[in-house]
């Protein structure tokens, strides 16, 4: 067996206000041809790859939570018997995680004679639509 070394970096994918960890990037150096350690540069870039990743898991959990909540919501108008005809969805996004405070509104789902009808691509509405009139 050959004698190998090398660096590993192992980085926690969490964001700061959360409590919980998403999991963990690993990157190693076992495989280089001569030894290296990582240098500070390359931390920092792994560091940012992390967080982009991090951000990404806690946006689809999210998305999921909320598609939880909109299901017992249409459980509970079901429930009573409301009479209720349809009901929209909307979800305001960031539209890309360089710059969160540009958002985008889109439309995801509809709920209409008891079927949801969740889009695949969601509508994106033009914010200065008159939509909620």
């Amino acid at each position: 067996m050959k004698n190998q070394s090398g660096s590993l970096v192992l980085l926690p994918l969490k964001r700061l206000q959360r409590q919980t960890c998403n999991g963990v990037l690993a990157i190693d150096t076992i495989r280089e041809k001569k030894e290296k350690a990582f240098v500070q540069h390359e931390v920092q870039f792994y560091e940012g790859v992390a967080t982009i990743l991090a951000d990404t898991l806690t946006f689809m959990d999210f998305e999921r939570l909320m598609l939880n909540v909109f299901r017992r919501f249409l459980f509970w108008i079901e429930k009573f018997g409301l009479n209720t005809n349809q009901i929209d969805y909307y979800a305001f996004e960031p539209i890309s995680m360089t710059d969160p405070k540009e958002r985008v509104l889109k439309h995801t789902m509809t709920y209409s004679q008891g079927n949801l009808n969740q889009f695949q691509i969601p509508i994106v509405i033009d914010s200065r639509e008159q939509i909620f009139k």
